[in-house]
């Protein structure tokens, strides 16, 4: 297998005929930080909601940090939404303070919303109670009517799977909170907590009663369910403080440390030791003293779990506190673990991030209803095939065949990827659709669906079996879409040019295509750029 780039995924499909929304909260950090976390979610999230407001001491909103115009510009290049969140960080006393000053702070926070060209707000009051229920309510009412039209409204609520209205879960009217909002946010974490009895942050029963009962008051349309991306552990008098989920999975595999998954509970566990006289460092620079630690957090399988009720539902989407602190492993599986698997031989195979995302995009089908046969190779009509439904989508008219393609399934999409000049024959005018394709000739395809210009060094060698002598027709493309880290090779330094390219290899290529200038914009085709052209 090559060693092309892992995990890579676009939300751009639908559930029940709605797009789902995935969401994460922005937290600790700087502009730099947030882009650089950002990069490594690969497009799975479309909503961020950095920590720029909050309540003031005396009720008063107030900034936490400036809303950085460069995030939003970067974050809009993306297709991603901006709607930062607003806090009390859990004081119940600004809490309502701020409650009795609500048209005002309703007034000033969407003077902010408007000032620096947010998409929205994102309501994160807690630890309000029963008696503040009301207040809250038309707080949120003021601010929905104070918000210019468009701009999305987001209230948190705490998870509720004991059906009470009273204590922390009866300070939230959800229906109420529905009509008024475009997103609830169900905090399903926290079941055990900071001061508490050992237990899960959030066991997969907490999580899907707390969704059976939001149900009951709220359209799925507008429910999204958090996830954890931390875990909590006790040692001695310490009970339930917070670790960060990658903090846990990197302590784990560095010290003597016992790990398995709790059935009843869904979740994972762990018994890490850290020896004595050593310490370990975790988020945010914290050193951890020697000591065994009972750690309870999340991991892929429970993962998986919990946002299967997303679809299980029709719920509007997901969120995660806080990006950064997840495993690496999560963006390679997100969208799997959100949408389901569409086929029944990608399950943890490297490159079923990317299938997913070009399976509900439509640009891909499998061999089968339930196969897609990512081992096996890709032929010059299903790269025709794909190319053309990344490009234009499917085709409407039918263009000139190849001498050898009238009457094959692929007719119609050869014929168009050949007007789209995505494609070309042989000499003889032949098409050969059932050849392999092979990894030179895949990768000049690809260079054709790009606008990119020829401004590297072409005499420069990449890898050692493709140069400009050897690869003449190819050898352009092979170091354009390599540079941009769209192509890769092989371990030793080959690119292996003649061998032919696999479904799995051909599905990463035109995800990462989808990041770069194309020819295909806004239902234009600019033209082809010329170049070495091949005989493919």
């Amino acid at each position: 297998m090559s060693t092309l780039l892992a995990a890579f995924a676009l939300l751009t499909a639908t559930a029940d005929a709605r797009a789902m929304d995935s969401l994460t909260y922005l937290y600790g950090g700087t502009t730099a930080t947030y882009l650089n976390r950002m990069d490594k979610t690969f497009n799975n999230i479309n909503i961020v909601s950095p920590d720029y407001f909050e309540v003031a001491a005396d009720g008063a909103f107030m900034y936490t940090k400036t809303p950085d115009p460069l995030l939003t510009a970067m974050m809009h290049d993306r297709g991603v939404t901006v709607t930062p969140f607003f806090s009390n960080h859990w004081s119940r006393e600004n809490a309502r303070k701020m409650l009795a000053r609500r048209g005002e702070v309703a007034a000033a926070l969407a003077a902010a919303v408007t000032k620096h060209g947010l998409d929205g707000v994102d309501i994160d009051i807690q630890n309000i109670n029963e008696n503040d229920r009301d207040s809250f309510t038309d707080f949120i009412r003021l601010l929905r009517a104070a918000l210019p039209q468009g701009k999305t409204l987001t209230v948190c609520v705490a998870a509720n799977p004991y059906h009470t209205n009273v204590g922390w879960q009866g300070g939230y009217d959800y229906g109420a909170l529905a009509d008024e909002c475009d997103h609830v946010f169900i905090m399903t974490y926290d079941e055990s907590y900071d001061g508490g009895e050992p237990g899960p942050v959030a066991s997969l029963w907490f999580v899907e009663e707390s969704i059976k009962y939001a149900l009951q008051h709220v359209p799925p349309e507008k429910l999204m369910v958090g996830i954890p991306f931390y875990g909590r552990f006790w040692k001695g008098a310490i009970k339930g403080a917070a670790w960060t989920c990658s903090d846990i999975e990197s302590l784990a595999k560095s010290t003597n440390a016992v790990t398995w998954y709790d059935e009843a509970h869904e979740c994972a566990r762990a018994t890490i030791t850290v020896p004595e006289g050593e310490t370990a460092m975790t988020w945010g620079g914290r050193i951890i003293s020697s000591g065994v630690y009972d750690v309870w957090y999340e991991n892929a399988r429970s993962y998986e779990k919990k946002m299967s009720l997303v679809r299980k539902y029709g719920l509007k989407g997901v969120g995660s506190w806080a990006l950064g602190q997840e495993a690496d492993y999560v963006w390679g599986s997100y969208a799997a673990w959100l949408r389901g698997y569409p086929f029944d031989d990608i399950r943890d195979h490297w490159a079923q991030s990317y299938i997913v995302s070009l399976s509900e995009s439509g640009v891909i089908k499998g061999k089968t209803d339930s196969v897609f046969d990512t081992e096996g190779h890709l032929t010059r009509a299903e790269a025709a095939a794909m190319l053309t439904r990344l490009a234009v989508g499917e085709p409407t008219t039918h263009a000139e065949d190849f001498k050898d393609t009238a009457g094959h399934w692929a007719a119609q999409y050869i014929a168009a990827a050949r007007k789209l000049e995505l494609v070309t024959g042989d000499e003889t005018g032949m098409f050969r659709p059932d050849a392999d394709v092979t990894r030179e000739e895949f990768a000049v395809m690809a260079d054709r669906y790009t606008n990119i210009e020829d401004s590297f060094d072409m005499t420069e060698t990449q890898f050692s079996d493709v140069s400009p002598e050897g690869n003449p027709w190819s050898n352009s493309a092979i170091i354009k879409l390599c540079v941009n880290n769209v192509l890769n090779g092989y371990e030793g330094g080959a690119f292996r040019p003649s061998e032919p390219i696999t479904r799995a290899e051909a599905s990463k290529v035109l995800v990462l295509l989808k990041e770069l200038p194309t020819r295909f914009v806004d239902g234009e085709v600019l033209p082809l750029r010329k170049g070495p052209i091949s005989p493919r």
